[in-house]
């Protein structure tokens, strides 16, 4: 039944990729700098909702019966809207605006969005962490037992070594693009990912 849900939902997106393919086809009327952007925005819409419907069969914040795991029903819908919007801020943000940036207004304005979109993300990623540690103490204080049962050997080594490496990450980042603020990660050289 979950892997039915699954594939329904790559199906969808594909038929939805599929139209938007001959829609930007159809509509760019030769301009080279439209077809670009569309091509952005198809490339990184498909890495997003294919990102979006694995939070989906991981969460399933609708249908409680499809969850391959046992995760209580506000947990599910609360991971599972945050983790859809950080994926669509780092999606959008990462994979079309700072590339239309770079390419529109010029390169170091591109690269000054790079850094503030990953500042975003990290705050962002290090407040929600940190901000469920305290709710989860909480929890797990006056119910007697620790949340989430199914990580409980490994669950502050794993929130541990989630926040390190997005620290890491923005670090790295921040730093490859003062030593080339001129140039652009490889990813952004085109509009294929």
């Amino acid at each position: 039944m979950i892997t039915g849900a699954f594939i329904i939902d790559l199906l969808l997106l594909a038929l939805t990729l599929f139209v938007g393919q001959v829609l930007a086809d159809r509509l760019n009327t030769g301009n080279k700098t439209i077809a670009f952007q569309q091509a952005l925005f198809l490339n990184a819409f498909a890495l997003i909702e294919f990102f979006k419907a694995v939070l989906r069969v991981i969460f399933c914040p609708r249908v409680p019966e499809l969850r391959p795991f046992n995760i209580n029903d506000d947990s599910a819908k609360y991971w599972a809207v945050r983790l859809s919007v950080l994926s669509g801020l780092i999606g959008y943000g990462l994979l079309v605006a700072v590339p239309i940036i770079s390419n529109q207004v010029n390169v170091q304005f591109g690269a000054l969005a790079n850094v503030l979109i990953m500042l975003c993300i990290t705050v962002w990623s290090l407040y929600l962490i940190f901000h469920n540690k305290m709710d989860d103490h909480r929890e797990s204080a006056a119910s007697g037992r620790p949340f989430p049962l199914f990580l409980q050997p490994v669950y502050p080594r794993l929130r541990a070594g989630v926040a390190l490496a997005g620290k890491r990450v923005f670090y790295c980042a921040v730093l490859l693009l003062a030593v080339r603020p001129g140039k652009q990660p490889e990813i952004y050289d085109g509009g294929d990912v």
